[in-house]
């Protein structure tokens, strides 16, 4: 995803700027001109191998086909300068942004080629598929998903003398409890319950959707900050730093030499982290935790944000037919299983999630099915054409509120208007 929701960037280690490939090694008849598709994507070093390969295989089988390959730093800007400029991409990636695009009618309604070729879209999980669907049409289609899901260190919690959580259990009082006991303030070495309480926008949005409220309206025309739900919910979480102090303070983190929630975990120094499921693949490679999985703590509801991909294709493209071909081989049971073996992201197909290609007993972790069942609990981002300005302006009052220099209910007041002044143009 574009952001650090954006599973894909979060993930990957090495950022590669602007390179277009073409790799070609399927054949035309003579004289006729192979069709050139191109596709663009954010990433790294591992994206750029992967589509590689894809692209040859699909070539393989499509010799009236060469697939260019557009790897784009600065992404959205790029990409809407192809768009601009009458020289779009034929497939392109989305994640937060996809709200941007469609409003603007910038994507092709992909709803006639599914009913069309009775594409098995029924197999995807329904609320990814929402998250890509804008006046009732699919405009992408998705690819990868995941939620935010908890993570915790098995021994911590052990030595704490708790018992791992229990998904029945598991809400904001019980998670408190636990915290206070995994936490350790004396000495040279510092413990902490949690360090996921910044202001990245999933860890301080997903409380108000658990505890009944949203951010803003069902038409995304106004903000619901400043209602009780919303505020109690900041409140809790502005809390569990400075109320709790299960959580660091911003004195505690010279302590930790620059780690970051994630390294913190891996490390020891913190009992649970909240991230998407795409640090599956860190943990399993390295192996410094014995750790697994679990529900986000519930608050009067279970509720998760989705960090997902997709694929679209341009409403400008030329070749919208074949770009479709080549979406539903990206999207095919036989591509899913590649990325269920990767511990990167999940399956967008139940099929293939539900199947030993991505339920594996041998690998961690054990609670696996915890993350499909966190399907129930989605919540789609609540982006809108506005969503880079938004989580700025939200971002410097939810920063200060973290910085207790302001109370959630002043950080609700400061954001509402200014929200509000955006997404109704300015005016």
């Amino acid at each position: 995803m574009t952001s650090k929701v954006g599973a894909r960037n979060v993930k990957l280690v090495l950022a590669v700027a602007v390179v277009a490939i073409v790799v070609w090694f399927g054949s035309t008849a003579p004289g006729q001109a192979a069709i050139e598709l191109r596709w663009a994507f954010w990433g790294g070093a591992d994206d750029m191998a992967i589509n590689r390969q894809l692209a040859q295989a699909y070539e393989a089988t499509h010799p009236g086909v060469k697939i260019v390959l557009l790897q784009e730093s600065d992404y959205d800007t790029k990409v809407t300068t192809m768009i601009a400029s009458n020289n779009p991409p034929d497939v392109m990636e989305l994640a937060e942004s996809f709200i941007s695009y469609a409003s603007k009618g910038l994507l092709a309604d992909l709803t006639p080629f599914i009913q069309r070729d009775k594409f098995d879209i029924d197999d995807f999980y329904a609320g990814v598929v929402r998250a890509y669907s804008y006046d009732n049409k699919v405009m992408a289609i998705p690819v990868r998903w995941g939620p935010m899901i908890q993570y915790y260190n098995k021994d911590l919690f052990a030595e704490a003398g708790l018992r791992e959580p229990d998904p029945e259990t598991w809400t904001w009082d019980t998670f408190v409890a636990a915290g206070r006991k995994l936490t350790r303030l004396e000495g040279q070495k510092k413990q902490f319950a949690i360090a996921s309480t910044g202001d990245w926008w999933p860890w301080w949005m997903t409380p108000i959707y658990q505890n009944g409220g949203a951010v803003l309206s069902e038409d995304r025309k106004r903000c619901l900050m400043g209602e009780q739900a919303a505020v109690d919910a900041l409140e809790w979480y502005q809390g569990l730093t400075w109320k709790e102090h299960i959580a660091p303070q911003p004195a505690d983190w010279a302590a930790f030499s620059g780690m970051g929630p994630d390294q913190l975990f891996e490390n020891g120094r913190v009992a649970m982290n909240w991230t998407g499921f795409w640090a599956v693949y860190w943990l399993r490679l390295y192996k410094k935790v014995n750790w697994d999985v679990m529900f986000l703590p519930k608050g009067k509801v279970r509720a998760t944000p989705l960090f997902s991909n997709g694929w679209a294709i341009p409403s400008s493209s030329p070749h919208k037919d074949q770009a479709w071909e080549f979406i539903k081989f990206l999207s095919s049971p036989e591509q899913q299983r590649v990325i269920a073996r990767s511990g990167h992201d999940v399956p967008v197909r139940k099929s293939v999630a539900q199947s030993a290609a991505f339920l594996d007993p041998n690998l961690a972790p054990s609670r696996l099915q915890l993350v499909l069942a966190s399907a129930a609990h989605l919540y789609a981002p609540p982006t809108t054409p506005y969503w880079g300005q938004m989580l700025g302006l939200m971002g410097q009052e939810i920063s200060a509120m973290l910085r207790n220099e302001l109370t959630a209910r002043q950080a609700a007041d400061r954001i509402v208007p200014a929200v509000n002044q955006l997404l109704s143009g300015g005016k």
